[in-house]
């Protein structure tokens, strides 16, 4: 690893998004012109925005998204229920901070068909994931694996953990994958049926 690789795996990675005032997409323009624009003066986060965009620092890893919710022609059995969904329209790296706050220069590289993740999203304009995050620090580096190293995203991982799993799973189906999993580790006959053997027996002593 050299160590800007080593720098890099350490700073912040950006998700921002490109809409800017009249709700217009502005993520075609941002590409031709190797710039990412931030036009949120009035919102109550602005002074935290404008901060995380002085942050920024040339070598960061920066993608632009998209964030809804869906219930259809989602990757994995949801129950029909509604999922949330991130797109992943355009990932680069910044190559210039002038230090306004409000927009960096970057090397862009367009993801066409936008890329789909599921779960771990945000809605912000800006949202900082450190790799190795305190919080969910494993759905952060699967995050940061499909959106800059092309990484397929394991959908069963999230939907083992409890949080996603009570939304996501059906009760009777989990029941029969533990039922499954405890079967096939051969203690069934020693710890469900031997001892109730034994309790018979006695039973059948005392009634003799």
């Amino acid at each position: 690893m050299t160590p800007d690789q080593g720098n890099q795996q350490q700073r912040p990675c950006w998700f921002v998004g490109a809409r800017l005032s009249g709700d217009t997409d502005h993520t075609d323009r941002f590409v031709r012109d190797g710039v990412w624009e931030m036009d949120t003066w009035d919102a109550p986060a602005h002074d935290r925005y404008v901060q995380q965009v002085k942050s920024m620092q040339p070598g960061d890893r920066i993608a632009i998204k998209s964030a809804y919710v869906r219930k259809n022609g989602i990757p994995f059995d949801n129950k029909g229920k509604d999922v949330s969904v991130m797109a992943i329209k355009a990932v680069g790296e910044i190559t210039e901070n002038p230090g306004d706050g409000h927009h960096v220069k970057v090397n862009w590289r367009r993801q066409d068909p936008p890329r789909e993740w599921c779960f771990y999203t945000n809605l912000r304009a800006v949202w900082e994931v450190v790799p190795a995050s305190k919080k969910l620090p494993w759905a952060a580096e699967a995050l940061l694996d499909f959106a800059f190293e092309n990484a397929p995203q394991d959908y069963e991982r999230f939907l083992r953990d409890p949080y996603w799993q009570a939304r996501y799973t059906d009760p009777w189906d989990d029941l029969i994958r533990r039922a499954k999993q405890y079967l096939s580790l051969g203690k069934h006959d020693k710890e469900e049926i031997d001892y109730k053997l034994k309790v018979g027996r006695a039973y059948a002593e005392a009634r003799n």
